[in-house]
């Protein structure tokens, strides 16, 4: 899976830093953190690496001083680089263009690789050299010409990603693509595997959950925002019909719905352990088990009386 560097971002109109590094450290941070989404290349325009960045200084000028971790930033963004259009995209292109034209415009300025990045619903990155490229949505127009040359036009928006707060914006998305990288060949099954994301125990880890236990934060709070977030990137989407029909109940819920061959599934915050557990339900919304906020291991057996299902009609 790739991303694709916003071309326009590079040398803002009329904008020039001389001291871009910070700029540049900002973007290929963003490009690293995407790796953990199972998104290893970043496609960009040739000899980007030598081209000013800001109306200054490139990444090689950069290159030639940098130590330490500067230098080891740079030279995993230039290793992981890609120059030319990959088959993959190719493919992909060849088979939306026929016989008409294809462009992307942001007001006047066109560009290549966000055509690129629509076509094959892939994220940008851009860099925060002007405020029209610091925003979590990039809106263009995606302009086709017709065999008969005309031309039609029809507003689209990508997905951008600038900055560490554009992951918790993208989250979801994120999420989505990296599940449809790795279950490519099989089948997801909500219910068999409802925690696969090898990156929850890392997420959990970063938000040092839980603080609950030593009187830092508040449990229910706690458990609202983290079960959410692990819910989100195991692919899991909130689920406000099915919460509402399930509070009447006199407890309280926060339920998320995924779906399989037509069939949902669904997962509930225990909001009893503030270890972090879900109840897991079938499409009945029938209880199968409790389970584990971090890898969904059973942590509890599925409960036969009834008193841990949920109500989904």
């Amino acid at each position: 899976m790739f991303s694709f560097l916003n071309d326009l971002s590079i040398n803002a109109e009329g904008v020039v830093i001389l001291e871009n590094l910070g700029i540049i450290k900002q973007l290929l941070g963003v490009n690293r953190e995407l790796k953990y989404y199972e998104i290893t290349k970043i496609r960009v325009p040739k000899d980007f690496e030598k081209k000013p960045i800001a109306g200054s200084r490139s990444l090689v000028d950069h290159l030639r001083e940098s130590k330490g971790d500067d230098k080891i930033l740079l030279l995993d963004f230039i290793a992981n680089r890609l120059e030319n259009r990959p088959s993959a995209v190719e493919d992909i292109i060849r088979k939306e263009e026929k016989d008409k034209g294809m462009e992307i415009a942001i007001g006047k300025n066109y560009s290549i690789l966000l055509l690129e990045a629509y076509l094959t619903k892939s994220p940008c990155l851009s860099f925060t050299i002007h405020k029209d490229h610091c925003v979590d949505f990039i809106n263009c127009e995606y302009v086709t010409l017709t065999k008969d040359l005309g031309l039609t036009s029809k507003s689209v928006r990508l997905e951008n990603i600038y900055s560490d707060e554009s992951f918790t914006i993208h989250r979801s998305y994120l999420s989505e693509l990296k599940k449809r990288i790795i279950f490519s060949k099989t089948k997801w099954i909500p219910y068999e595997k409802p925690i696969w994301n090898s990156d929850t125990r890392r997420t959990l880890d970063l938000h040092r959950f839980p603080q609950s236990t030593s009187g830092n934060r508040e449990k229910k709070e706690e458990l609202m925002e983290i079960g959410t977030i692990v819910a989100e990137i195991n692919g899991w989407k909130f689920d406000e019909i099915i919460t509402k029909k399930n509070k009447n109940s006199g407890q309280f819920r926060q339920i998320f719905k995924s779906m399989n061959r037509g069939k949902s599934s669904y997962l509930s915050i225990d909001f009893e352990n503030a270890h972090g557990r879900f109840e897991l339900h079938d499409f009945r919304g029938y209880h199968l088990g409790e389970i584990a906020f971090e890898d969904g291991r059973s942590t509890g057996p599925q409960d036969p009386t009834g008193n841990h299902n949920i109500i989904v009609k």
